[in-house]
């Protein structure tokens, strides 16, 4: 159930307030006083620069005379400079922007100049600016605040159905945290788009405007994409309900976080670049020479980077745990796992430093996880001249009452095989935890060994009766 406070949050977020819509008004209505005001008088430099002949025009042809012959252009492009086997320059990666298109008058702007003239407004002003103009003006805020308006308008839709499949708490700290900074840029590039649209303003300060919005814009898509991305990884933290797994896994989240943060920052740079004119092709090459020259030097490196957040991610054995790996043949608990190195305790208490990228190609025992009790088993061997059911009996009695084994598990006498010299018989019993593997080994040979020797249980003897006959002799005959 929403509270007060976010109903009166809902409300405010739903349209342009007063103080918007007059900011809004007073910034456009005196930059087009100003400009209109400029463009009415022409500037020395303009006359100027209207009267010098324009290089690459076409030549004029005065009373009947030939022209004279154009001398040749040649244009040097980035293309024929990198052919001719010419290192590229400063005028190779800063190319010459291209202007701003002309706004061309739409259906709505010719109603506005068929009202005007109907009206016998043409050709008056107010504050040096002509009446269509300021119509135009108008508009274009109208324009401005109804897309405003219809953005928060699908921006709550998008809420309510986020609510179907996301929990309430997390939309409304979306919303807290992100959904201003939204609004600010969709009102930024809706100003952008209404300044594109007025085509009376002077050129020079049109284009400022444009590049100031457009740069605001940017930011504020920058902004909002780096905002998303640090809440994404807070979520994701936050559904961790163990805090050992937290603090294992945040390393590998602040790690891909940051990384997408430099991916966005990078698009964005690159996108205001080729705005201005700035050849970002020359640039990524540039980069991504440097880029390949350090993942070479660093191969390993990043190798085991990547490794270590596939092991935190998939997640095959945890801080605590008794792991073997093979081939590695090392045996111990897991004391850290490091984005590049992981650290395991053997038990006579010697630290090993492993690469992550060895413990991913290899295989891994884990006697910890998913749980930690553990079936121990030995083999022992009695003689033939004992009953088989007694002896089983006698070996599950005696083991299921040594203190640490797990009785309620139960404990398997199994008659193996018949040896050589007696029965072979495998017990098998569960202890809690596997660190007591070898203690309890000693513990049931121990009180088997005391219960045998009570009943007179004797393990069989390796003795071997040998009968000869008078015939045979223990060496062979020889002729000698």
């Amino acid at each position: 159930m929403k509270s007060a406070v976010w109903e009166s949050y809902s409300t405010r977020s739903m349209v342009l307030n007063g103080k918007q819509i007059s900011r809004i008004i007073i910034v456009l209505a005196v930059a087009a006083w100003l400009t209109g005001c400029g463009a009415a008088t022409t500037s020395p430099d303009a006359n100027a620069s209207a009267s010098a002949p324009t290089v690459g025009a076409e030549p004029t042809v005065t009373g009947g005379t030939e022209p004279a012959a154009a001398a040749p252009t040649i244009t040097a492009t980035a293309e024929s400079t990198a052919t001719a086997g010419v290192e590229p320059t400063a005028s190779t990666i800063v190319e010459t922007r291209q202007p701003q298109p002309t706004p061309q008058p739409g259906p709505i702007q010719e109603e506005v100049n068929r009202l005007v003239e109907s009206n016998g407004l043409q050709g008056k002003t107010i504050l040096g600016l002509p009446v269509s103009d300021w119509l135009a003006m108008l508009l274009g805020i109208f324009t401005i605040a109804l897309g405003y308006g219809a953005c928060i308008l699908l921006l709550r839709f998008a809420y309510r159905i986020a609510r179907q499949y996301v929990p309430d708490h997390i939309v409304d700290s979306f919303r807290l945290k992100i959904g201003r900074q939204i609004r600010r840029t969709i009102l930024i590039w809706l100003v952008y788009l209404g300044v594109l649209r007025l085509g009376f303003i002077n050129e020079f300060f049109r284009q400022l405007v444009l590049d100031i919005t457009y740069i605001l814009g940017m930011l504020g898509l920058l902004l909002v994409l780096w905002r998303m991305v640090t809440f994404i990884r807070t979520q994701y933290l936050k559904r961790i309900s163990d805090k050992e797994r937290e603090s294992e896994v945040e390393p590998a989240a602040m790690l891909i976080s940051r990384m997408a943060h430099v991916i966005i920052a990078a698009v964005i740079v690159s996108m205001i670049l080729d705005y201005f004119g700035i050849n970002i092709v020359a640039l990524s090459a540039a980069v991504g020479l440097g880029g390949l020259a350090l993942s070479l030097a660093a191969r390993e490196t990043i190798e085991d980077t990547i490794a270590g957040i596939v092991i935190l991610f998939d997640r095959p054995f945890r801080v605590g745990d008794r792991i073997e790996i093979d081939k590695i043949d090392t045996w111990g608990d897991v004391v850290d796992i490091g984005m590049r190195t992981t650290r395991i305790r053997t038990r006579d208490n010697r630290l090993v430093i492993i690469p992550n990228a060895n413990i991913v190609e290899n295989e891994i025992v884990n006697y910890t996880y998913p749980d930690p009790h553990y079936r121990l088993e030995m083999d022992i061997q009695l003689a033939y001249n004992y009953n088989i059911d007694k002896l089983k009996q006698l070996i599950i009695e005696t083991t299921s009452k040594v203190d640490g084994v797990i009785a309620d598990r139960g404990v398997d006498a199994l008659y193996l095989k018949m040896g050589g010299t007696g029965m072979v018989f495998r017990i098998r019993w569960w202890i809690v935890s596997y660190e007591d593997t070898r203690r309890m080994m000693d513990r049931v040979n121990t009180a088997l060994q005391e219960v045998f020797n009570e009943h007179g249980i004797v393990p069989p003897s390796d003795t071997m009766f040998v009968a000869m006959t008078k015939e045979e002799t223990l060496l062979p005959k020889t002729d000698v």
